[in-house]
């Protein structure tokens, strides 16, 4: 099968040399819920948030982007929607163009007559064009499955990453080392759609705001303890709040490499950056459950409150969440861990990423379903070390001041400064990543799911 090769990342992206680091510290099927009002009986003293930084050329405010932003990714969602109920298999994807008030549709075939109407009722001022697929996504997430076992089944391949390519045309693959060598792998050479190859960095693991009370909110930091041990095991962030409706419980996501041993302790600090010492952490609950084709895990941390921290690592700051969205091509988000805390306009330049990551805890190698990746700006930092777990979201387009989950913090790549960072540790010791990798909430929450966002009127 044709394969092609790029030396650079194109786009915003640039060469890569460094390593992927799973970043220690979760977008989905279903549209934000439809009317939710946050709760905001937070149980402790609140300050609201207001984004305060730059925003891309062309928008007066944070707000008036996400406005635009939102309207697109409604009708993308209505026209995938449309899709299913047709039957139409030529779905391929949807890459959102936020600045060009635009949807792009990628499409094998001709789209039916459900998704043009549905195109059709676009608003005034938005604009859309269907482009021809090569493949439809059906085909594509065949082809991955195939690679990505041939890739784990050959012990030299080093590829970290495997992905539809967001026009449709084939796969994209984030190859460790030489391009050259990596043309050769029979992954590469066997596959039955075209590869393109892009430099990458092969994951691995480093672990590491800072000091909640209950209830207790997303991106805050935790730390994994075991009995008999002074020192703490891990170090990462919490994403989101969620209901589980088989219990009726709230617990709280995370990532599943943060997570050593499922018998661990769940602490938070009392003081930091002394939290090391046992005497200042405090014990709060334990590990529920872990998903590690997902790279997430569920924590019981007892008091929940339906709110993440926003801001920098030491900010008081927070918002309500009221609900959940899906993702596309295009899209900005922002990412809050607890480590390096809120990055926001990071673009959206791949979903359904297989991620291989080697390193974790138990000395072996994952492969990370499903996964979507983001870059900030060249040369921003988009998450860092310590906000593995940590929540990506969007500001809300239901209910003010709130915000709406998109996934939980996994990995991270293209090592830059840190930049200007808020925070009690001393910045020479905090790594970031341009680009994050994290996982989108329809993987575990939702319609026909345990788990639903613990956000608003639970509606399901």
């Amino acid at each position: 099968m044709e394969e092609r090769i790029k030396d650079e990342r194109t786009s915003r992206k640039r060469r890569v040399t460094g390593f992927v680091v799973l970043l220690l510290g979760a977008a989905s099927t279903l549209a934000t819920l439809p009317n939710a009002q946050a709760e905001d009986s937070p149980g402790k003293p609140v300050e609201s948030y207001t984004y305060k930084g730059p925003v891309p050329d062309g928008f007066s405010s944070f707000d008036a982007l996400m406005k635009v932003q939102h309207q697109l990714d409604h009708a993308a969602r209505n026209v995938v929607d449309a899709a299913e109920a047709a039957g139409d298999t030529g779905y391929s994807s949807i890459k959102v163009s936020v600045k060009d008030h635009r949807l792009s549709l990628y499409w094998k075939g001709s789209p039916s007559a459900g998704v043009q109407e549905v195109l059709d009722r676009l608003p005034g001022g938005y604009t859309f064009v269907v482009n021809r697929a090569s493949y439809s996504r059906i085909e594509l997430a065949k082809a991955q499955q195939l690679f990505t076992e041939n890739t784990m089944a050959d012990k030299a391949a080093h590829i970290s990453a495997v992905y539809p390519l967001p026009d449709g045309s084939g796969l994209g693959a984030k190859a460790v080392g030489d391009l050259g060598a990596a043309r050769q792998l029979p992954a590469v050479r066997e596959a039955t759609v075209p590869v393109t190859l892009i430099p990458g960095g092969e994951a691995t693991l480093e672990y590491s705001r800072h000091m909640d009370i209950a209830p207790y909110w997303g991106g805050d930091l935790y730390q994994t303890t075991r009995d008999g041990q002074t020192k703490a095991v891990t170090q990462c962030s919490t994403a989101f709040p969620v209901h589980d409706l088989t219990t009726g419980k709230e617990e709280m996501l995370t990532a599943s490499h943060c997570i050593a041993d499922i018998h661990d302790k769940v602490t938070v600090p009392l003081k930091f950056p002394t939290q090391s010492l046992p005497e200042n952490r405090k014990e709060v609950g334990s590990i529920l459950n872990v998903d590690q084709s997902y790279d997430t895990a569920i924590l019981d941390m007892g008091d929940l409150g339906k709110r993440i921290f926003r801001g920098s690592p030491i900010s008081k700051s927070s918002s309500p969440v009221d609900g959940f969205a899906t993702n596309f091509v295009g899209d900005y988000v922002c990412a809050g861990g607890s480590e390096t805390g809120e990055h926001c306009f990071l673009n959206v330049e791949e979903t359904d990423v297989a991620q291989i990551t080697s390193g974790w805890l138990d000395g072996k190698t994952h492969i990370v379903f499903g996964a979507v990746t983001a870059q900030a700006d060249i040369g921003e930092p988009a998450a860092g070390h310590g906000d593995s777990g940590g929540p990506v979201f969007t500001p809300s387009d239901q209910t003010v001041g709130a915000v709406t989950a998109r996934g939980v913090i996994s990995s991270g790549d293209i090592w830059v400064s840190c930049g200007d960072i808020e925070t009690e540790v001393d910045p020479s010791q905090l790594s970031c990543g341009n680009e994050v990798s994290f996982v989108p909430l329809d993987k575990i929450v939702g319609a026909g799911k345990k788990l639903n966002i613990y956000a608003g009127p639970l509606l399901w």
